[in-house]
């Protein structure tokens, strides 16, 4: 029975009666996109229809935390699973004819309370209407146009529980919503919406919107539990999700219940102008009693899940994607049951590109990595590694990269890693790989196409250049040349480098700098060069004046992606038109006769000298300094003499000197005998003696304090 939000009858009438006088249609200053009718209040069992639908509380879980709403209508039935707060759709999300919000459940009282919104649809648009014009939606519901102005239009409705027209100004872009009334207590909320778009003297432009849960004749009627609706009458069975994903053609997916196996398979897809897009699913229940039931089921791709029957299974679907041969599906099964799919292989594929392909070496270039899963089956644990190749450095840190999972038909973002070019040449950037691994715990490895990247490098220009005279045959960076003479100038450019492909300039043209009294061609097109290659160039320069005249130049050219360079060569040659200056300088030169010419003549000057005596002196002077010297042996021998002389008077002075100390020596110990006689001395008392003679010899040699030998007294 309808019913109010309160569990307390009583104060349900009261409010009932309270709220009458608010159900009024009520005009909104703001447009709304749902019209709503709220709230509707149900016993297990219970109904309510609007206009073709009947919206049933249908069954509840034992704890009633979930709630089924069956919504049945002239084509069939769609059951909604809703826990508190949530939101059913009928028959779909994208294309909805209205919604089922479950407010609350009041387990206590056995009770939900609804909420059923309809999304508003324009069903006049640019309604064109002159002052006085009336169009009728349906039935009950009516427009009428009372007058207009230059953006401005009073307009009047009638709806229930209207019975006269409703009037009110709305101004160019404005809108207003009315209120329907189905029933004494409830009112279907934003029912109508006008919007005035343009409108002048004589006519008005309206847009007017109805709910798309519409009807000619609209009301709500209420269908207790027992009388003309399905009674709960035993304890429902509670389904839950057990499933929900692709289901592919070709496999099968298995439902494991308590009263047997349930498989369900595509049996095909089929399209028609008027339903569009069918599948068709067969399923085979085999119950634990042997018997089995097969059953084909046509659905669209979005079906809110609904009982199969004679099966303990509800197959609901989410799209369709026909190009792959997919379904995505829910399956709902009893309590404790499971659900098994075939593991699905992956089919990883990994493209390389980079940007740029051609470049000059030291560039960057990045290599881009796309990952993208074509297969039926997630790809687990996926790593991707990048190796740098040659010719080419890393700028950065990061070869390889842990993606992880990746689903089905789904890509991984790319990665980029950054190469910068050393050497030139063409390269292949390969061996990128991805590793990963099946559903069914398989490893799998792929590796990327390679792609093409060339690189390019300017070879390295040596440029000589040299001028000549008409005189001289020789070539130099320095040149003498008479004023106004002709002066032949020679370019000669090298390049040098291994890879003549790789390696080449264009468009080269030397730039010549002459000064203002030098005149030539200022321009010398060389063409394209490769590494390897040289280019000879001659030119005739001629001179308006005397001087020094630096000739400067620069080569302009294009690398092999066509950006200009220009090499200064500074100053490549110098033409000197001074002429030179005679000096002369008086010198006397004596001419002097040989060594063999030199004696006669010295003969002949003394013949004929007037002083020749004298002259014979001075050239005996001169030669006696180169004469031999001549060994004077008398010197030689007086010398010896002398030295002999020398040492005999040493020796004599110094023997004198010991007669004179053992005289000495000898008195002293000389002691007269007994009778007068003198002492007669032995043999051994002569040693001894002799010895003390020596030591006494010593001593007195020995040098005394203050630096004088010691005398002996007495």
């Amino acid at each position: 029975m309808l019913k109010t939000r309160s569990g307390i009858k009583v104060l349900a009438v009261l409010l009932v009666f309270i709220l009458i006088p608010l159900y009024l249609p009520q005009a909104s200053a703001e447009s709304t996109e749902k019209a709503e009718i709220s709230p509707i209040v149900l016993g297990l069992g219970d109904s309510v229809q609007i206009a073709n639908y009947t919206i049933q509380f249908y069954d509840v879980s034992t704890n009633w935390t979930l709630v089924t709403i069956r919504v049945s209508y002239p084509g069939g039935a769609q059951l909604l699973f809703l826990k508190e707060g949530q939101t059913g759709y009928f028959p779909s999300e994208d294309a909805e004819v209205f919604e089922v919000l479950l407010n609350s459940i009041d387990g206590e009282n056995g009770k939900v309370t609804l909420s059923i919104d309809s999304p508003l649809r324009k069903v006049r648009e640019d309604l064109q209407m002159t002052p006085g014009e009336t169009v009728v939606l349906n039935k009950n519901v009516l427009v009428h146009l009372f007058s207009s102005w230059e953006n401005g239009a009073e307009i009047g409705v009638k709806l229930p529980p209207l019975t006269e027209l409703k009037m009110f100004n709305l101004s160019r872009g404005e809108s207003k919503s009315f209120d329907y009334q189905l029933t004494p207590e409830l009112m279907y909320m934003n029912y109508l919406r006008v919007e005035l778009k343009s409108a002048t003297r004589d006519a008005a432009v309206l847009n007017v919107y109805l709910p798309s849960l519409n009807a000619e004749n609209l009301t709500l009627k209420e269908i207790p539990a027992g009388n003309g609706s399905k009674p709960v009458v035993e304890k429902p069975t509670v389904y839950s999700e057990v499933y929900r994903g692709y289901l592919y053609t070709g496999e099968t997916a298995k439902i494991e219940t308590e009263k047997g196996e349930v498989s369900i398979k595509i049996k095909g897809f089929s399209i028609s102008s008027t339903s569009g897009i069918r599948i068709t699913f067969n399923l085979k229940f085999s119950a634990v009693n042997g018997s089995s039931i097969s059953k084909d089921v046509t659905l669209s791709p979005e079906h809110a899940a609904s009982k199969v029957d004679g099966m303990p299974v509800m197959l609901a679907t989410y799209g369709v994607d026909p190009g792959r041969g997919r379904v995505l599906i829910g399956l709902y099964a009893p309590m404790d049951s499971t659900v098994s799919i075939p593991p699905r292989p992956a089919n990883v594929s990994v493209s390389v590109s980079a940007v740029p392909e051609k470049l000059m070496v030291g560039d960057e270039v990045a290599v881009y990595i796309n990952v993208e899963n074509n297969g039926w089956g997630s790809a687990h644990n996926l790593v991707i590694a990048a190796p740098v190749p040659g010719g080419f450095e890393l700028v950065g840190n990061e070869t390889g990269w842990s993606v992880g999972d990746l689903d089905p038909y789904s890509t991984v973002p790319a990665m980029v890693y950054v190469l910068r070019a050393a050497t030139p040449g063409e390269f292949k950037i390969s061996g990128i790989t991805a590793t990963y691994y099946m559903e069914n715990g398989e490893r799998a490895q792929v590796n990327s196409s390679p792609v093409t990247v060339d690189v390019y490098a300017v070879p390295e220009l040596k440029v000589t250049v040299l001028g000549s005279n008409s005189t001289s045959n020789g070539w130099s960076s320095y040149v003498h040349a008479e004023n106004g003479s002709s002066i032949e100038v020679l370019f000669n450019i090298t390049a040098l480098g291994d890879s003549p492909e790789f390696q080449y300039i264009t468009d080269a043209v030397v730039h010549v700098n002459y000064p203002s009294d030098v005149v030539g061609p200022a321009l010398i097109k060389l063409g394209n060069l490769k590494a390897g290659e040289n280019i000879v160039k001659n030119l005739q320069i001629r001179t308006l004046s005397e001087g020094h005249f630096p000739i400067k130049a620069s080569l302009t050219y294009k690398d092999p992606l066509g950006r200009e360079h220009e090499l200064d060569l500074g100053t490549v040659l110098v033409i000197d038109t001074v002429p030179p200056k005679v000096i002369v300088k008086k010198e006397t030169i004596h001419v002097y006769p040989s060594e063999e010419e030199l004696p006669r003549f010295v003969n002949e000057t003394l013949k004929n000298s007037t002083n020749a005596t004298g002259l014979a002196k001075s050239i005996y002077g001169v030669v006696n300094a180169y004469l031999p010297k001549e060994t004077n042996y008398w010197k030689i021998i007086a010398v010896l003499l002398a030295v002999l002389v020398l040492v005999l008077a040493y020796l004599t002075y110094g023997y004198y000197q010991e007669v004179q100390t053992f005289r000495k020596f000898l008195l002293k110990k000389r002691k007269s005998r007994p009778g007068g006689l003198p002492k007669k001395w032995k043999k051994d008392e002569l040693e001894v003696l002799l010895r003390e003679i020596r030591l006494e010899v010593v001593r007195e040699n020995l040098p005394a304090e203050g630096g004088r030998p010691s005398e002996r007294k007495g």
